[in-house]
């Protein structure tokens, strides 16, 4: 799982590296979903859409979330081309997300 994390940070990082913020976005939502799935792999998951049929973290789960880190590396992709306003207000989406997925997996730990 490790290596999956760093080889999205590693992709998410080169690309455009001439806006720093909306990488350090791109990169913080990538990592924070990393980390999610590295608390919850395996574990009973509270989110059906994700859960596999005996109600853990599978490989389901981590396929749907594997889509959205591409979706957010795809974005940094595309990023370059939006105007600035808007690349502003993804980049706040983008850090709020990755605090999201922080405050989950550190939930995720403590439940263990």
């Amino acid at each position: 799982m490790t290596k999956y994390i760093l080889i999205t940070l590693l992709l998410a990082s080169g690309i455009f590296s001439h806006d720093r913020l909306w990488t350090a976005s791109v990169i913080s939502a990538s990592a924070g979903i990393g980390l999610d799935l590295a608390s919850s792999y395996g574990e009973y998951e509270a989110n059906p859409r994700l859960r596999g049929a005996d109600g853990r973290l599978g490989a389901k789960g981590v396929a749907i979330n594997v889509g959205v880190v591409s979706a957010l590396i795809t974005s940094r992709l595309l990023g370059k081309h939006l105007p600035g306003k808007f690349k502003r207000v993804l980049t706040v989406v983008n850090f709020s997300f990755a605090g999201a997925r922080v405050g989950i997996a550190a939930r995720n730990w403590r439940l263990r």
